[in-house]
């Protein structure tokens, strides 16, 4: 098996740790992009990760030996898609990424190559790639799968290894798929068909957006009755088959705000009903930020923490980030510790520090806090929310 030729399509979040990791178990691998500036620095060995792990694991010798990067697709025995989805202006899912690589697919691919879709779909859409193919092609003998992506910001390599993988096969050959992902994966496998396979994905990001959703409801129903949530919260979740969860800034990230639409997208659904649950909590949330300026409009405010949860720089649907952008006052400022951001009034971290007098902290750990901001004066956005 370690002499079939991969090319890896889209190399982001889930498409440059995974390459690394099929380099690492000792196959070829090429990894293909359009974005001519990260190629220049993966092939300079000059672009860094904001986890160590991938750090490592990208200077790792058999990595070095196996994995080679390019902006043009390369003759391969196995193509696999792992290309960002988002929603269109309909909430519907944007398929323009992967048919701009299936355009590129058809010019090399040939008869028992196989394709592996790792993004996340409408449930049929992987049924549909061999005609998308054969409308540019003639007719092919090729496998198609599909394996719903495996990853979490800040602890991607585990995520990737020891989950256990759905993997979705009509047509493909079954000791092959399976196989290849033993080659790595520590958790269990299960093979199914592509249509259960693309449901599942949608599923666990619809059930984590609607217990996100339950608890942002409960919480704001018990604050309009002057009770405390946090303790009833806590008291609910000894009852064994509970499990409420603490309310945040909001639901954020590549996954559970836009997953859910793929799996239904009418306006009177429940689906709907619980993603305008989370999307209005930031509204609520801006409103209270907004109180807090006002009695504080003679000090020069900074935002920290702009990742969508806590432990990353991964900005994609940040709530902190989306509260920022509906504060529109001149004394409010932004910084971060790790990155520049491309928003209004964005300060050097170091600058930040010395010329704010107040810190809003959003998304960072309190070791960071107690580090970074000693001798300043803070405060922690969530408890002006609770």
């Amino acid at each position: 098996m370690l002499d079939i030729k991969i090319s890896v399509i889209g190399l982001g979040y889930i498409g440059l740790p995974f390459s690394m990791i099929l380099a690492k178990s000792g196959f070829k691998v090429n990894g293909y992009d359009v974005d001519n500036k990260k190629l220049k620095k993966l092939k300079s060995k000059k672009y860094l990760f904001e986890e160590k792990n991938l750090n490592n694991l990208i200077k790792n010798q058999k990595v070095l030996k196996n994995l080679s990067f390019t902006n043009k697709l390369k003759l391969a025995n196995l193509y696999i898609l792992c290309l960002p989805t988002p929603l269109n202006k309909k909430n519907n899912c944007d398929y323009q990424y992967i048919h701009k690589a299936l355009k590129e697919i058809s010019k090399v691919i040939k008869d028992k190559d196989k394709i592996i879709l790792e993004s996340t779909v409408e449930i049929g859409f992987t049924d549909k790639i061999k005609k998308i193919l054969e409308i540019k092609k003639k007719k092919l003998k090729i496998d198609i799968y599909y394996v719903s992506e495996k990853a979490i910001p800040g602890n991607t390599l585990y995520e990737m290894i020891y989950s256990d993988r759905i993997i979705g096969s009509n047509i493909g050959n079954k000791e092959f798929i399976s196989k290849l992902y033993k080659s790595f994966v520590k958790g269990n496998i299960f093979i199914t068909n592509n249509k259960e396979a693309e449901a599942t994905k949608l599923i666990e990001n619809t059930y984590r957006d609607f217990n996100i959703g339950l608890a942002t409801n409960l919480s704001q129903i018990l604050k309009e009755k002057n009770v405390d949530y946090k303790k009833v919260f806590n008291l609910s979740n000894r009852h064994p088959r509970v499990n409420i969860l603490s309310p945040s800034f909001g639901v954020g990230g590549h996954c559970i705000p836009i997953d859910p639409y793929f799996l239904e997208n009418k306006k009177s659904g429940l689906i709907s009903k619980i993603r305008k649950i989370n999307n209005d909590y930031i509204d609520v949330i801006s409103k209270k930020i907004n109180l807090f300026i006002k009695n504080n409009e003679s000090k020069k405010i900074c935002f920290w923490g702009f990742g969508y949860k806590l432990n990353t720089n991964d900005t994609r649907e940040s709530p902190p980030l989306k509260i920022y952008n509906k504060v529109r006052k001149s004394n409010c400022f932004a910084s971060d510790f790790n990155k520049s951001l491309k928003i209004r009034n964005f300060l050097k971290s170091n600058s930040a520090l010395k010329k704010c007098d107040l810190h809003l902290i959003f998304n960072l750990n309190d070791s960071c806090i107690n580090r970074k901001f000693k001798n300043k004066k803070f405060v922690k956005a969530l408890d002006l929310i609770n």
